[in-house]
């Protein structure tokens, strides 16, 4: 089991998202809870990325439009 340590400009630019749209926290809260229990979840679709900066990170989805960015 991992742990999600939230950074705060995650916190600061999911509000920012979420503000207006209820089901869209309760799915991002639900995303992070699988991540936590098993990275690897097929419904999550997660796949590396790389970052601009050239870091290796992973990407899962949230929604159709919405992906979170983890390493």
């Amino acid at each position: 089991m991992f742990s999600a340590n939230l950074t705060s400009y995650f916190i600061k630019k999911a509000k920012k998202v979420i503000n207006k749209n209820q089901l869209l926290a309760i799915e991002v809260d639900n995303v992070i809870k699988q991540l936590e229990l098993n990275p690897k979840e097929p419904s999550l679709k997660s796949h590396k990325v790389k970052t601009p900066k050239n870091n290796l990170c992973f990407s899962s989805r949230i929604n159709g439009d919405i992906r979170l960015i983890w390493n």
